[in-house]
């Protein structure tokens, strides 16, 4: 409802509000001085209630205007208590006076009577509706009306007519029906219709969860605008919790690797593996490989075709990961970091060779042994530094997250494992990929925290990434160097024939998303992969 017309009806006041307030605060004081009891039961037991009620609204309009909806449902429960314990009081006082009095009296407290979940549903009852609400009490009337100032349904719309025409205590004496009827028409102008503040992008989970989640949001209570989001967020993660429960956990260590590379990350301050996403499909892919132990949504991402929820995963490293890690640092230290040198310079080599692009002209200044270097030296502070493994895992992410399972990568194939190199590479297009008329995969700038005192580039990245793929003949027919708003990335590209040499087949059964709807990016490449390897050779 429109502040306006409230603020309005407060600045006018209404007739019979001066006339109750000596009644009131009679009633309150539990003194009759000054009543005249005799001409207020004439009015009769509703008309009185409907005034008392109106009197006490007026302090809860003032509290709604200044503190907030919540805090006028507070302050009218506690004045309506109020009153009811003075017409208590007034009716034991009047234990001599005449039985009509004290049946006014009790016709009176009758009224005041508060079923607040009746109040609650007669404010969201629609028009047709409103004629099953003839019994309620007045209180209940009242309590409906601070209710409707935050909604916008066929009552708001009478009791704004009623504000607009300062007629509050005649809306409040009759059935919501009968009020509607008079006011609906003058307060329809003031209502605005409330929306939810989140509207689910469509294809965002499988019709069926799609349509729970959908039907929640609509469900949830337009109360405290300011809190929708937060109720939203909370009920939208119990039904996706109790789905994620049901995730079944597949091992696949070279594809966890994969997507450590790309899309999932390590959380510093829980020393966890977290994976932050608006794609259901990636929270399932992160549950199968990795497990979870907490789940929320941290809000929501605005897309033209609605919102989608950021959701966060997180988990503890498993002993299958840091034992990995041990054993690729055991290779570093045993001379690999010399070979993992001269991958870098061939990378830098082939990366000045092949890009092309806006960001490429950078690259012909920077010199491969230069590169090289760098990485030798960054990969020698990591492993000579006396920390704990996980110490070194979440103290330089970078070299964590993209070097380190590369070079894993680069040990499978020199073990020959390439059923682990596909599972790998597979992963890596799925996190951080696009698969069309050609497959490209992006290797872009690290994030300022990630990078921390390396000083490492995305040259430094694609430079690694390019001598690897180069050493087990899984070279990219093109290289783009990228420039935009975002930063600066390369696109490594292969076609369609080449990416049928890259892909496992044998990992597909993890992309096809149980959880993710038509517009999932998982599921989206998990088809487009299937429609590349349809004609091609099985890997793996």
């Amino acid at each position: 409802m429109r502040r306006e017309v409230v603020e309005e009806w407060l600045r006018r006041g209404e007739p019979l509000l001066g006339q109750v307030k000596r009644l009131y605060e009679a009633v309150r004081t539990s003194d009759l001085k000054g009543v005249k009891l005799d001409e207020d039961t004439a009015l009769g037991s509703k008309h009185i209630a409907a005034m008392l009620v109106a009197h006490a609204l007026k302090g809860a309009v003032e509290v709604y205007l200044q503190e907030g909806w919540r805090e006028a449902e507070r302050w009218l429960r506690l004045e309506l208590d109020d009153v009811r314990r003075g017409l208590e009081r007034l009716r034991e006082k009047l234990e001599g006076s005449p039985s009509n009095i004290r049946q006014f009296i009790d016709e009176v407290i009758k009224q005041l009577e508060l079923d607040e979940e009746r109040a609650k549903t007669l404010a969201n009852a629609n028009r047709d509706e409103l004629s099953q609400y003839g019994g309620v009490t007045v209180a209940e009337k009242g309590m409906a009306v601070i209710h409707t100032l935050m909604r916008g349904g066929a009552y708001a719309k009478a009791v704004a007519g009623a504000f607009y025409n300062g007629e509050l205590v005649h809306l409040l004496r009759v059935a919501p029906y009968t009020a509607y009827s008079r006011y609906a028409s003058y307060g329809q102008r003031y209502v605005e219709k409330v929306k939810p503040s989140v509207k689910l992008a469509p294809g965002l989970a499988v019709e069926d969860l799609q349509r729970r989640l959908e039907e929640t949001v609509a469900r949830v209570e337009q109360e405290v605008l300011e809190k929708t989001n937060k109720i939203i967020r909370i009920k939208l993660k119990e039904i996706l919790n109790e789905e994620i429960e049901k995730i079944g956990r597949i091992y696949n260590l070279p594809a966890l690797m994969g997507f450590i590379a790309t899309d999932f990350s390590f959380d510093k301050d829980s020393r966890s593996l977290r994976v932050t996403t608006t794609q259901l499909g990636l929270v399932e892919l992160f549950v199968k490989l990795a497990g979870f132990k907490h789940f929320y949504i941290g809000g929501f991402i605005h897309t033209d075709k609605g919102e989608r929820p950021q959701m966060v995963v997180k988990v503890k490293l498993s002993s299958e990961i840091v034992s990995e890690y041990s054993r690729v640092l055991r290779w570093l230290r045993e001379g690999g970091t010399e070979e993992v040198k001269e991958l870098v310079r061939n990378g830098m080599k082939l990366l000045r060779e092949k890009a092309s692009g806006r960001g490429a002209d950078e690259l012909r200044k920077v010199e491969p042994c230069k590169v090289a270097a760098d990485m030798y030296t960054s990969l020698k502070r990591y492993i000579e530094e006396g920390d704990a493994l996980e110490d070194k895992i979440f103290g330089h992410r970078l070299v964590s997250r993209l070097f380190l399972p590369w070079i894993m990568a680069y040990l499978w194939a020199k073990e020959g494992n390439n059923r682990a190199v596909a599972d790998f590479i597979t992963a890596t297009i799925v996190g951080d990929g696009t698969i069309g008329n050609d497959v490209r995969l992006a290797i872009g700038e690290s994030s300022t925290e990630e990078g921390d005192a390396l000083r490492m580039s995305h040259i430094h990245k694609a430079a690694l990434v390019l001598g690897i793929l180069q050493a087990i003949n899984k070279t990219p027919v093109a290289i783009y160097a990228k420039v935009g708003k975002t930063g600066k990335w390369f696109e490594l590209k292969w076609d369609l024939e080449g990416a049928r040499e890259i892909f496992s087949n044998a990992t597909l059964h993890l992309y096809s998303t149980k959880l993710g709807g038509s517009e999932d990016e998982i599921k989206k490449k998990h088809l487009s992969i299937l429609e590349i390897l349809k004609s091609g050779r099985k890997i793996g």
